[in-house]
Formats: structure tokens, C-alpha cells, sequence
């Protein structure tokens, strides 16, 4: 967490009266709720004050957001030891005996335990972070920084990002916007003016996401010979439109390495899900899955736990000479590029 949202969020506690919560010889349901209505006060201040909640539910799961190394914002799944610390900045807790006068105690685990189980019907829902604007399913975008209801998303954009987006384009609006589209990708390669729009699709997808009600398939880009571009044309609209690298997802021949892959990658979701020089046959039902899902379900590894993590990223894959199952090709649009060039 950066200097600035650890001082904000000082405020923010500071601001918020704690309540003190009797935790001995009570039923669990009463420190529980307690509890649960005492995170809500801070999380409604958090928002209140930085446009944003800190804790939500993704997929049935409670998260909360925080700043890494990195300084960027990020989800971090919610257990008990978690729980218990944003207790502890939320209520006191006492325990009240008939021989003594009540006495300060740790949140119990119980209790954490409790408000864990119910905090999926008490915060608010969380698809995803973007760190670039895009539509809402009405038409209009995403500008202020902040927790956005009607997308579920946090827009987040690098420091010192702004971005302004006429209500209305006028022509001299659109022009502008394609060619800064064509400088970003219009000088690869394209065998056709088929891959040229279909580049065009994918660089639009990201931004476009929250308009399309379901699945959307993976780009295929491939090429001839290595050197002709294809990972850089996926870094260069990758970064265009999230300001970072894609997440890169391994290709591999077992389907079982494949399925873990893609849960690791979707706990904490990337705009973009890149397998880059694919050297075997595509073919993978656990992907073929993941193309058709809008959650995606499966066991946590290492842990008795289930993730269930809404599908909303970019799909695509790169090669030379790409190979695709049939259930894999049925799923993806193609991007052929060739420099016809033997070392490119």
C-alpha cells in the first residue's frame, strides 16, 4: 500500500467510531452481526472517502484490494487470519466474566470465522480491476476513478493518467481515433485485410468487454517464420490498452497442467491471457472450456477450496504456423501475418 492510501486510510478508521463487541458466553450470531455491521460502517467510509470499498465479494468469495511492491492495485483473497486484522481495525472486543470487569480480547476466531461465511451477501460485488476506461453495458464510459457499480470494475489508471472522451464524436473525433489506432498496429504484416480488422476486433475487446453479454473467442495470431511480429503486436495493444505487459499463460501438452494454469491466472485477473510461440498442436479441454465459460470454477490447489472467478479477460494465442484442435479453431478468429521474408 503506497504512503498516501495508508494516510487515507488512517483517516478513514480514525473517522469511524468502533464499537465494542461482548464475545464471551453471548451466541455467535450476536458478535457475528455485530462484526458484519462494523466492517460495513468502514467499508461505506472507505468509499465514501476514496470512491472505492475495500472489501467485496468476486465469484461468491470475499476479496479485499490493496497496493503491492509495485504500487499497483491488486485483489487479495479473504481468510481468517485477514478477517481478524481488518476486525481488529473495525471493533474492541471484551470478554465479560461474572468474577472480573470486562477485558480487552482479539477478535475470536470464531466469530472471524462467522463473518467469513456471511460476507458474500453483505459487500459489493467485484469483477475486476482496469487500469484504462472502457463502455458500460448502457453505452456510456468509465472515467472517474473508483469502484463503478453498474460494471462491478474499479478503474484504476497509472498515476497521473487522464483521459477525456467526448458524450458525443464528431467526425473529426473518429478520425483522430483511427489513426491512432493504425500508428499502434497498422504497420505488421497482414496477409489480408481480414486479419487487419480482425487486429482491429482484438484491440477493441478490452475496451468493448462490458457490452458483450458472455463468452468471446481467442485470437489466433499466427505467422510463417519467427521474427515476423506477432508477440510484439500483442505487447504493443496489450499495453495500449491496460498499460502493462498481457499476463502470460503457458501452453501445455497436458490438460491437466493446462486447467491449473488457467485457475492461477484468473485468481487475481489480467485484461489480457496470452499464450505466446505455441511449438505443439493447441488442443486442450480445459481451455475449450474456459473460451465458453462466464465463470470458471475449480479447485483451489493446495487448499480445500473452490474458486469461482467470472471469465471477462482477452483471450490470445500466438505461433508459427499455429495448430488448433477442432474444439480449440471453433472457439478463435484467426490473424495471419507473413513479412515474406526468410529472417524477417
Amino acid at each position: 500500500m503506497s504512503t498516501e492510501d495508508e494516510r487515507r486510510a488512517e483517516e478513514i478508521l480514525r473517522e469511524v467510531e468502533k464499537p465494542t463487541i461482548e464475545s464471551k458466553d453471548v451466541p455467535l450470531r450476536a458478535p457475528g452481526q455485530e462484526s458484519l455491521a462494523a466492517l460495513s460502517r468502514v467499508n461505506e467510509k472507505a468509499w465514501e472517502k476514496t470512491g472505492m470499498p475495500r472489501l467485496y465479494v468476486r465469484a461468491s468469495q470475499p476479496v479485499r484490494i490493496r497496493r503491492n511492491e509495485k504500487d499497483e492495485l491488486i485483489i487479495e483473497d479473504m481468510g481468517v487470519d485477514k478477517i481478524i486484522y481488518e476486525l481488529t481495525h473495525a471493533a474492541d472486543y471484551v470478554a465479560t466474566s461474572a468474577k472480573s470487569e470486562p477485558r480487552m480480547v482479539f477478535p475470536p476466531r470464531d466469530v472471524a470465522r462467522y463473518v467469513l461465511s456471511a460476507l458474500g451477501w453483505s459487500f459489493p460485488h467485484l469483477n475486476a480491476i482496469t487500469t484504462f476506461p472502457v463502455f458500460r453495458p448502457d453505452g456510456t464510459v468509465v472515467l472517474e476513478e473508483g469502484y463503478d457499480s453498474a460494471t462491478s470494475l474499479i478503474y484504476a489508471p497509472e498515476r497521473g493518467f487522464k483521459v477525456s472522451v467526448p458524450e458525443r464524436p464528431k467526425k473529426p473525433d473518429v478520425v483522430a481515433a483511427k489513426e491512432l489506432i493504425a500508428e499502434v498496429m497498422g504497420d505488421f504484416p497482414y496477409v489480408d485485410q481480414a486479419s487487419l480488422a480482425n487486429t482491429f476486433a482484438l484491440a477493441m475487446t478490452p475496451v468493448l468487454r462490458e457490452l458483450i453479454d458472455g463468452p468471446i473467442p481467442m485470437a489466433a495470431v499466427d505467422k510463417p517464420t519467427p521474427g515476423t511480429g506477432a508477440s510484439l503486436l500483442v505487447d504493443s495493444l496489450a499495453l495500449a490498452t491496460s498499460g502493462r505487459y498481457p499476463g502470460a499463460l503457458g501452453a501445455v501438452e497436458d490438460d491437466n497442467e493446462m486447467r491449473k494454469a488457467i485457475t492461477s491466472a484468473l485468481r487475481n485477473p489480467e485484461a489480457w491471457l496470452f499464450l505466446d510461440n505455441i511449438n505443439v498442436e493447441l488442443k486442450s479441454a480445459a481451455l475449450a472450456r474456459a473460451l465458453t465459460a462466464e465463470v470458471w470454477e475449480d479447485r483451489i490447489l493446495g487448499v480445500s477450496k473452490t474458486l469461482r472467478a467470472p471469465v471477462r479477460n482477452v483471450w490470445v494465442a500466438t505461433g508459427n504456423n499455429l495448430e488448433l484442435s477442432l474444439e480449440i479453431a471453433r472457439r478463435s478468429y484467426w490473424i495471419r501475418m507473413d513479412a515474406r521474408l526468410e529472417k524477417p
